[in-house]
Formats: C-alpha cells, structure tokens, sequence
C-alpha cells in the first residue's frame, strides 16, 4: 500500500509540474538584465515572408511578433518577391529620378527642361513639359530616406522609418507662384502655392502620352 501512495504522489506532483510547464508557456517571457532592469523591448529582425503591399512584420526581443500596417506603400512587388520601396530622389544626367519602386519617375532640374516630368510603368510612360514659365532651378525640401535597418530599434519610436516621401520644389515659376512634386509610395502630387490670390496665371504643358 505504501509503495502504490508514493507512486500516486509521484504521478500527481508530475502531473503539477506539467500544468506549470504549460501555463507558464501561455505568457511572453521577460528578459531581465543582471541588475534586476527589464530590458528594452526591441526588434531582432523582420520576417520577410509575411510582407505585404503595406505592412511589415518583426519579431521582438521578448518573444512576441509585431505587425506594423502604414497607409501608404512601403513595398513593391519584382519577380513575385516585395521589396523595400525607396522614395530618395538621386541627381542624375541634370535631373532627379527615384531609387527602387514599380514605376520610374524623373523629375527635371529646372522648370524649363525638355522634359518636367515622366512617369514610367511597365512599359508605358506620361511626361509632359511646361512651356509659359520662368527658368526656376529644383531645390529638394524633404528627402526621403533609404531602406532603414530596424534591427535593436525600439517600435514606439516612428521616426525610425524615416521619411517615406520626398519633395522638390520650384520657387517663382511665373510671379508669386510656386509648384511642388510631392513622391510618396507609387502616387506623385502636384501642388502649387500663391504669394497671394492675384498670383494665378494659367500654366501651358506639353503633354506626350507615349502612344497610348
């Protein structure tokens, strides 16, 4: 009888044991570092499968996965894979064109080159000129920055990302009128800005379809 009572305890201690093994596996762990601290909650590295169009997935330091979904693009889609979309706008052959993305945007040094704007996609192409304003050289007000390592970075600091758009300006295109091409994810904007309401005059463009 003795023998068959410890081999009961035995079984229910066993027992014990496994629903703590697995309770304690229902919850994230807590690093802890030597001095008692919790550590930082940081990114290890992002897991490239899950990406998508819009979002991001990493895992953390504590175990867990974090998904991050962005209103805009932050990926595009080459050979069947996403890719980190770069919205830096490089200075090349006297213009400024994209880094890495679906479509192929060239922006012109100046308000009078031959070509103000072309938008490349596939193998189609929109470009147009102005052709009734000032000579106006391109200043860029906002870079967007490349492809950013989040590795060891904390996600409650946004600014890791960086920018994810850029900007270039030409001031005084025709008097007290400004014009501003804002590249963000796919999409380009144009803006333009009086001095004051009696600034506008209309704007003359050569537009080439590319044979569409």
């Amino acid at each position: 009888m003795e023998i068959k009572k410890r081999a009961q305890t035995k079984n229910r201690l066993l027992s014990l044991c496994l629903i703590l093994v697995l309770l304690l596996g229902m919850f994230p762990i807590s690093v802890t570092a030597l001095d008692g601290a919790p550590q930082e909650r940081v990114i290890l590295y992002e897991n490239i499968a899950l990406r998508g169009e819009y979002e991001k997935h990493y895992l953390m330091s504590d175990g867990t996965s974090v998904a991050l979904a962005f209103d805009h693009p932050v990926h595009y889609l080459l050979e069947g894979r996403w890719l980190d979309l770069d919205n830096r706008l490089i200075l090349h052959n006297g213009g400024y064109e994209n880094g890495q993305a679906e479509n192929q945007v060239r922006l012109g040094g100046n308000t009078q080159a031959p070509v103000l704007l072309s938008y490349t996609y596939e193998a189609y192409t929109l470009s147009f000129s102005l052709l009734n304003t000032v000579r106006c050289v391109a200043a860029r007000t906002q870079m967007a920055d490349g492809p950013v390592d989040m590795q060891g970075k904390n996600l409650d600091d946004m600014g890791s990302f960086g920018y994810t758009q850029s900007v270039l300006y030409y001031p005084n295109i025709l008097p007290g009128m400004d014009l501003e091409y804002v590249l963000s994810g796919n999409e380009v904007k144009e803006n333009i800005y009086l001095a004051h309401a009696d600034a506008w005059q209309p704007l003359s463009f050569a537009l080439d379809c590319g044979g569409l």
